[in-house]
């Protein structure tokens, strides 16, 4: 499950570097999302290596060691009329885990209420709909995310 989106922009590639980094704060260490200076007013903390990013949004209001905000992995390519700014967002490891234990789990369930004893009900359609209803969670709150994240770097990369 994943959003990607590409921004088109007329700065050269080295520029919009810049941007997206001026955008960014540094987190503490490889393993945490926490950055060094947590209310620095930038609203992405990660890492921008060359003309590679791994960042992910950070504020005040949903604070910087929230598991649930999705990743932003993007790369700057050079084009004729400027650069172009590829983005995939995921969720984080933390989150596909807790989907696929789920999974597993209500797939278990599925698979006893499929073969019941004598006398029981045939409900199979329960725990896959709960599950089906998670996943439909998971893709609004990514796409909401992901929308978010996007309207910020076309701000940096289109509006100055």
């Amino acid at each position: 499950m994943f959003y990607r989106f590409a921004i088109a922009t007329h700065l050269a590639d080295r520029e919009a570097v810049d941007r997206v980094a001026a955008l960014t704060t540094k987190r503490r260490s490889r393993w945490s999302w926490r950055p060094v200076n947590a209310f620095s007013g930038r609203p992405f903390t990660g890492e921008v290596e060359g003309a590679r990013f791994h960042i992910r949004r950070s504020s005040r209001r949903i604070g910087s060691r929230t598991l649930l905000v999705p990743i932003l992995h993007g790369r700057i390519v050079p084009t004729p009329s400027g650069s172009e700014v590829a983005v995939h967002v995921v969720p984080t490891r933390w989150v596909i885990g807790v989907y696929a234990t789920w999974a597993i789990l209500l797939g278990a369930v599925a698979l006893q209420t499929w073969i019941p004893p004598a006398g029981v009900v045939h409900r199979v359609w329960e725990p896959l709909l709960t599950f089906a209803l998670a996943l439909l969670l998971l893709a609004a709150e990514l796409t909401v995310e992901a929308r978010r994240a996007r309207r910020l770097l076309e701000e940096a990369l289109l509006w100055r």
